[in-house]
């Protein structure tokens, strides 16, 4: 059986002829989605090396300290440790994957390097956060993506340590730290983001301009959400 990588949509709508317009792209690899550990990961990095010029991939390891508070009840230096652990499994499984691919198209951050090498991200963090609490729309919508993200872990049979009210709190503060990423990735040309699947109700909103006047770059993303296509 073959497969190929499809795209279903993207935020702002773009047709493929459009996207090639931009030769940048970045991968965000959330450590707690099975594609990554699947045999369709290659398919995916081909597919993004026919198409851009250049990826950042940035591996959340660091960043899923807090699901592990969520799922198991680790925090601290215990959630930190576990994280970069599943972190490394997956770096050494994407340097085996992009071992056939051109070597200058890729560049690969742990969450806590890219974190160090861009100070920025924290005050925008800081600055998205405060933007939550300000703006209706904007809250309502972080509040929807990080309980659809809650459920999809529930959805996979994944038990929660904490309520399901207070695991929407504390992806709440995951989502705003992976947004503050995502706009220092922008501010630097990597515009558009892929993802095996569907992204974020709030980014999808933001490139549609649903928040008018909302000051943030995310509404300068374009959002490609990417599935896997029998070839027949």
């Amino acid at each position: 059986m073959k497969y190929k990588i499809k795209k279903i949509d993207s935020a702002p709508p773009l047709s493929i002829d459009e996207l090639s317009s931009y030769r940048k792209c970045y991968l965000g690899i959330s450590i707690n989605n099975p594609f990554f550990r699947d045999k369709h990961l290659g398919l995916l990095l081909k597919w993004i090396s026919s198409h851009f010029d250049e990826c950042v991939i940035i591996i959340g390891d660091y960043l899923h300290r807090i699901n592990e508070y969520i799922l198991h009840g680790n925090y601290g230096q215990e959630a930190i440790d576990s994280s970069v652990n599943r972190g490394d499994q997956i770096d050494l499984i994407l340097q085996v994957a992009l071992d056939i691919l051109p070597k200058n198209k890729f560049k690969i951050y742990r969450w806590k390097e890219f974190l160090d090498l861009h100070p920025q991200a924290i005050p925008e963090k800081d600055r998205l956060t405060k933007l939550f609490k300000s703006h209706e729309k904007f809250n309502a919508d972080i509040i929807q993506s990080s309980t659809e993200f809650i459920e999809r872990l529930m959805q996979r049979g994944e038990p929660l340590y904490v309520s399901k009210d207070e695991a929407v709190v504390l992806s709440t503060e995951y989502l705003l730290e992976e947004m503050a990423v995502f706009s220092v990735l922008i501010s630097s040309g990597y515009f558009v983001q892929v993802y095996p699947g569907t992204q974020l109700t709030v980014l999808k909103d933001l490139a549609n301009n649903e928040f008018p006047g909302l000051d943030t770059n995310l509404r300068d993303g374009v959002y490609i959400d990417l599935t896997i296509k029998k070839i027949k």
